[in-house]
């Protein structure tokens, strides 16, 4: 039989790297594509919030790590999730859109930003 996988959506910029040791003492690692990863993604416009990047995760390596690490605050807090499929991803994405992680981009229109004069800078 197949293995099947589950797609993980991580709402963090750079991604994560998830690590399990398994039964044996070996480390297994599975690395989440971030939200720069997104096809929506666009580096002249910076983080938007609403961005996911997805990955195809083992269902098996995805239970057995969000259980041991069922109180890591971006699973927590919902910045990486998983589903079955990719409706029901996209679906729990656009529920979370406006959920924030605070590495998202400052908008500088609206937003005051201090910056140095190119003659003043060291």
């Amino acid at each position: 039989m197949a293995e099947s996988n589950v797609q993980v959506a991580c709402k963090r910029p750079n991604g994560l790297i998830l690590e399990l040791v398994d039964n044996s003492g070996q480390i297994q690692k599975v690395t989440l594509n971030g939200a720069a990863k997104s096809s929506l993604f666009r580096s002249e416009m910076g983080m938007m919030s609403g961005l996911y990047g997805v990955t195809s995760v083992p269902a098996d390596f995805w239970q057995a790590w969000s259980k041991q690490n069922k109180d890591y605050p971006p699973l927590k807090y919902g910045e990486i999730f998983a589903q079955n499929s990719e409706n029901a991803l996209n679906k729990q994405a656009k529920e979370q859109e406006k959920q924030l992680t605070g590495l998202e981009g400052v908008d500088s229109k609206t937003t005051s930003v201090k910056t140095l004069d190119a003659e003043k800078r060291p």
